[in-house]
């Protein structure tokens, strides 16, 4: 490798972004290098860089990838930010790094590329940037390689739940996966600690466990990987034991001090009956947007005239949904054509941000950036309190706890290039109520709900200060250092986390299945009595009265975080009862209302529940589920989140199936057309869907009983008024081994499903791509066998054991676990040779089930080309019989298992039979009918036998001893990550498998068409 040394930061630095580092950011990275640990806590002030971590964290990485075993620099960063990510300046900063590496054809930039393309292996990018918003079951995800350098940008709901075994809206048998990914080998810079001090408490819990002074749930248990947890915060009250601050050096920078010297003056109002019309007066009048007759009659004071401004980007942030579309309506109502008004909560739906953000362009944080013409007033809730790189020429405010208000003041003049503005905080009149149940009028109430006390002493406490108190960073510091303890009284409530017991580790990490009684895991992310998430996706092909045809939608089409909204769990409950969400929607984890339980059932919705998706209502919701409901509930419009809305919600179901994971699926209904079309609005659009519709059905006619599939893809796309979004589709789709499917075989006219099996090309649809090019991972599947591509048993042994040598290696492990995940790999299928998995691999389960097949002809296989979906009672193999407790049965037999010595044995056993998701620590139950079946193979010149009965399916076979003994050496996040390199090389060579045989079959047709 290209020699690299700590110095070389400031010119990366450089390279990547075209300026310097501050001061700060290359001592980091210089004490970084030498030390090889991070400090506990950044302390550092808003706008001060602190995303520049990102790039400190990559830089070490590729200081250290040769180092194998001995590297201290985490492979994977995860970046989290408890808020939805709005405009996530990490997010880009890190793509911005990922791009600059891979363009990167000499010089500095190519030697870090290269070295971190060294840790990723042959054919892999070097750095991968990735949000983790929230997937569903049997989505592709992030977690391919255990060995790819990584950054994640995240929230704590969706790491954190990973983190604790219960990855929302991640397939129960990907849990160990994720959990070990993201539990070792990894970085966690946890920005704005203090708006997530219980999960960082339970990390910290996690994080003793593994050091010398451990008093932690692991029980000093040594680390096979680096693990780090980094606190972020401008906010005070926060300490930890090693602190990083700002120096004087960086106190003097030409670009950081105007940052920190410029002043942010504050007003201080209470709001009047109307709160929502205070609001749009205040930023009207600090904008200078008044109508001039307004404008003279709300001037009372000489000096009020002089504090209007001459600015174009105004703020409005508040801290409920509901509030935030009051003030948006009465704006746009008052402002007319003099300006443009735009609203963004964290309640949206990420399609829809992606769309909304285009319009905000213009407030991003830049230099020397022009004013917008006409003015833009941005109405907000806290989802712009961090992750966002907004800023903002004046601010209006509701009053929150004093580090709340601290953040959205970081966005206004976040350059320091005004040097002075002005603010306003609104707050409601009179006192909270010391009986809220006396006083529901109570304009406190939603305050106090959300926030407790801390606002209205925030409030007393600016009452006290001069007339106009500078907010700015170095303005207000000195008033802060002051205060001493009191200032406790005016920061957000920080809950505690409970204390992580090991037996709760236990019951996580026991998978498969998941224990009936299981700690919460919301108690260990945002602490006790806070009220969990979900996430709602509208499907205008869901008819609730007809499951059958919505598992084949969902199953083909599967519901994707990009079309997903967040909603709190006790207002997703209220809106499916038809109740009002009276209390409004925070943008922070929040209290649920005394109210949220009641004896109303309302509206069913569908859930998730093992393969399929079945019928649920309010109460069966459980925190991180992700549930489908028929595009004319409403309950969402442009905008987001909105309970009042009783209109069609626009399906965006295909739009989403084709960034997350660029597949091609159109659900072809009369309702999936119209939707696209017009979203039930427009009447001239919905003609011409009316006559579409005429037109697709006459092709349904006409292609009759034989309907071919790439026919019907063909002969769609000349059909007049197609959606744009249809059309762009069926033409990628082209040559991707089209397939189709009736929701009804008896009644055709109820539509189809067209769908492609092989991944599109990337930039078919506007907009960012989120997936990646290639074939989907085929193990994780009842049918991963059935994939269409025949492979011999030897060979796959033979390329999972390869690659699993190579991603152990890459992983950082030494030599001898590096062999003993290569022997799993080799070991990990042996029990498809029994001989009923054989038949059903062949095509022959029927006459095997007839008692008519004595042996099956051919070689053996590990994946078959017949292909489909088996339904129960049509295959050979016994129901739930799991193939890889047949392989441990088999592989403790081989020599090279039984020479090793017990510990590792267990390891490797262990991997064998949990490289599927089961047997952690229980396989499915299963009954079978002739458990003396026995199974022969030879492998390694080595002839291997056992019977059906040996696979370890009992409580008296010793699985379950095994699994307390593995859990107790390695511990479940370094357990979890052994098992996750074995698995993932076997998605990885099962796509291979498939890319090879694309190819061949590829090449054969070019060659039959040339001759």
């Amino acid at each position: 490798m290209t020699a690299l040394t700590a110095e070389a930061f400031p010119h990366f630095f450089r390279e990547i972004h075209g300026y310097e580092p501050f001061p700060w950011q290359a001592r980091l990275a210089q004490e970084l290098a030498e030390t090889g640990h991070w400090p506990s806590l950044l302390d550092l002030p808003t706008s001060a860089g602190k995303t520049a971590s990102i790039d400190i964290a990559v830089f070490h990485l590729a200081l250290e990838a040769e180092k194998g075993a001995q590297r201290k620099a985490p492979l994977r960063v995860l970046f989290v930010v408890d808020r939805r990510l709005v405009v996530d300046s990490a997010f880009d900063r890190a793509k911005t790094i990922a791009n600059r590496l891979e363009q990167a054809e000499d010089g500095l930039l190519k030697s870090v590329a290269d070295r971190l393309r060294a840790l990723a292996g042959s054919g892999a990018p070097s750095l991968e940037v990735v949000r983790l918003r929230g997937g569903v079951p049997r989505e592709r995800d992030w977690a391919r390689s255990p060995a790819q350098p990584l950054v994640a940008v995240s929230t704590v709901d969706q790491v954190g739940s990973r983190l604790l075994f219960r990855g929302y809206g991640v397939s129960p048998r990907m849990w160990p996966v994720h959990a070990g990914l993201v539990g070792a080998d990894a970085l966690w810079l946890l920005d704005e600690v203090h708006l997530s001090q219980p999960f960082a408490e339970t990390l910290g819990a996690i994080d003793r466990g593994h050091k010398a002074e451990g008093n932690g749930v692991l029980a000093d248990l040594p680390r096979l990987a680096p693990f780090a947890v980094v606190k972020l915060s401008a906010t005070p009250g926060e300490t930890a034991g090693t602190t990083f601050r700002l120096r004087e050096d960086d106190q003097n920078h030409p670009v950081l001090q105007p940052r920190l010297t410029a002043r942010k003056l504050v007003r201080l109002k209470a709001w009047n009956e109307d709160a929502a019309e205070t609001f749009v007066t205040s930023a009207l009048h600090l904008g200078g947007l008044e109508e001039e007759s307004a404008a003279r009659k709300g001037r009372k004071k000489a000096e009020d005239v002089q504090r209007i401004l001459p600015v174009k980007r105004i703020g409005v942030v508040v801290n409920r949904v509901d509030l935030a579309r009051q003030i948006f309506e009465k704006l746009g109502k008052t402002l007319g054509e003099r300006g443009k008004v735009l609203l963004l909560t964290g309640r949206i739906r990420p399609l829809d941000r992606d769309r909304l953000l285009c319009e905000i362009k213009p407030l991003f944080t830049a230099p020397k950036r022009p004013d917008p013409d006409p003015p833009i007033i941005l109405v907000a809730t806290q989802t712009v309190e961090a992750g966002a790189d907004l800023d903002m020429d004046a601010l209006v405010t509701e009053i929150a706890p004093l580090d709340s208000l601290r953040q959205r003041f970081g966005r206004l003049d976040r350059l320091g290039e005004k040097r002075d503005t002005r603010a306003v905080v609104l707050h409601p009149p009179g006192k909270p109520p010391k009986d809220p149940a006396k006083e529901r009028d109570n304009p406190w109430i939603p305050i106090v709900r959300i926030y407790g006390e801390s606002p209205y002493a925030t409030k007393e406490w600016l009452e006290k200060l001069d007339d106009e108190p500078d907010f700015g960073i170095d303005g207000l510091a000195p008033v802060l250092e002051k205060m001493g303890p009191k200032l406790e009284l005016l920061l957000a409530p920080r809950a505690r986390a409970p204390a992580l017991l090991p037996p709760y580790v236990d019951l996580w990490a026991t998978t498969s299945p998941a224990p009936a009684a299981t700690p919460e895991p919301t108690l260990f992310l945002h602490g006790p009595d806070i009220s969990a998430g979900i996430q709602i996706a509208w499907r205008s092909d869901i008819d609730l009265a007809d499951e059958g045809s919505a598992n084949l939608s969902l199953g083909i089409c599967p519901p994707s975080s990009l079309e997903a909204m967040p909603v709190p769990l006790w207002a997703a409950r209220k809106w499916l009862r038809a109740e009002t969400v009276d209390t409004g929607v925070a943008d922070v984890p929040d209290r649920a209302p005394e109210s949220d339980r009641s004896p109303a059932i309302g509206r069913p919705c569908l859930k998730r529940s093992g393969e399929r998706w079945i019928k649920a209502f309010a109460d069966d919701l459980r925190p991180g589920d992700i549930v489908v409901v028929p595009s004319d509930f409403g309950g969402c419009d442009g905008f987001g989140w909105n309970p009042e809305h009783r209109g069609t919600v626009g399906d965006l179901g295909a739009e989403a199936h084709y960034h997350q994971r660029l597949k091609g699926a159109l659900r072809v209904t009369r309702k999936t057309l119209a939707n696209v079309l017009i979203g039930g609005t427009d009447e001239e659009a919905a003609i011409d869907a009316s006559e579409t519709w005429r037109d697709i059905l006459a092709l349904i006619q006409e292609v009759g009983d034989d309907l071919d599939a790439e026919r019907t893809r063909a002969s769609l796309t000349e059909i007049d008024h197609l959606p744009t979004i249809w059309r762009s589709l069926l033409a990628a789709m082209k040559g991707r081994s089209v397939s189709i499917e009736f929701y009804d075989d008896d009644d055709r006219t109820k539509g189809f499903l067209l769908f492609a099996k092989r991944a599109l090309p990337q930039k078919v649809l506007n907009g960012v791509d989120e997936g990646e090019a290639g074939d989907d991972s085929v193990t994780d599947q009842h049918d991963s066998w059935a994939t269409g591509v025949r492979v011999e048993l030897v060979d796959h042994l033979g390329h999972v054991e390869t690659k699993a040598r190579d991603l152990a290696r890459l992983a950082g492990l030494d030599s001898g676990m590096t062999n003993l995940l290569a022997l799993a790999g080799r070991m990990h299928d042996l029990g498809k040779a029994d001989p009923r998995f054989q038949a059903d691999l062949h095509g022959a389960s029927a006459l095997a089930r007839l008692g008519l097949l004595d042996a099956v002809p051919g070689p053996m296989l590990a994946k078959s080309d017949q292909g489909g979906r088996w339904r129960p009672g049509q295959r050979a193999a016994p129901e739930n019989f799991r193939h890889e407790a047949l392989s441990v049965a088999l592989a403790q037999r081989h020599p090279a298992v039984k020479k090793l010595d017990e510990d590792d044995r267990d390891l490797v056993l262990w991997l064998v039979g949990t490289h599927h998701g089961y047997g952690r620590p229980f396989f499915p139950p299963s009954s079978d009918p002739a458990p003396d079946t026995e199974t022969t193979l030879e492998i390694d010149d080595r002839g291997l036998f056992a019977k059906a009965e040996e696979a370890p399916l009992r409580l008296d076979q010793g699985w379950f001893e095994r699994a307390e003994r593995l859990n107790r050496r390695f511990g479940p996040w370094e357990l979890a990550r052994l098992e996750a390199i074995v698995r993932l090389a076997d998605h990885a060579a099962s796509a291979d498998e498939q890319k090879d045989t694309h190819r061949l079959e590829t090449k054969a047709a070019a060659t039959e068409a040339v001759s």
